[in-house]
């Protein structure tokens, strides 16, 4: 994926959502950087996950089901979004996702352009430093390469991913687990 492919999905998920998103998959990191600055194993994915703002101001879970329903109708997987651009945009909830406390604040900002040529907040990305925390924690096979790679690229700090793991978390749906943690910090550090 690149940047402009990045526009594209958040300006396309914001008007199926008929709200703000926010990407916060591996393909967020393109929120900070451009695709030509990071390792290819950056930005290689094809899918974009998004999750509708609504759920951080007070809408009803319906609400909010509705609007990542819409997302992944309109421009998910198998759509015709899908088929004209090569990639797509998967809506999830932010409850399937482990985060760092504070992530809400460190977000970067989006914005695209109107009908009339106006400046218009369609989403924020996740900063890289907590698109790293949530990779590390969550732990599969395709987000160890993944952390392994943006730790390597140095762009980010490492010790400061290592406090996020280490501090306190948002778990989601998921239990606190202290060996999860453990993982985490043992991939970081493995990948210095």
């Amino acid at each position: 994926m690149n940047n402009e492919e990045l526009r594209i999905g958040i300006e396309a998920a914001y008007r199926a959502a008929r709200a703000c998103v926010i990407v916060v998959g591996s393909q967020a990191i393109l929120g900070s950087y451009e695709a030509a600055a990071l390792p290819a194993a950056l930005s290689f994915s094809g899918e974009m996950d998004a999750t509708p703002e609504l759920q951080f101001i007070g809408a009803a879970p319906s609400e909010v089901e509705e609007a990542i329903s819409r997302i992944n109708v309109a421009v998910g997987e198998d759509s015709d979004f899908h088929n004209e651009n090569g990639f797509y945009v998967e809506g999830i909830s932010m409850r399937t996702l482990i985060l760092a406390k504070g992530w809400e604040n460190r977000l970067e900002s989006y914005e695209i352009t109107g009908p009339e040529g106006e400046r218009e907040q369609a989403g924020w990305c996740l900063s890289p430093v907590d698109i790293c925390v949530s990779k590390a924690l969550a732990g599969r096979p395709n987000d160890v390469e993944y952390v392994i790679a943006l730790v390597r690229s140095n762009l980010i700090d490492v010790d400061e991913v290592l406090a996020r793991v280490t501090g306190r978390l948002d778990w989601g749906d998921h239990e606190p687990d202290e060996r999860r943690i453990e993982r985490a910090v043992r991939l970081v550090e493995s990948a210095r």
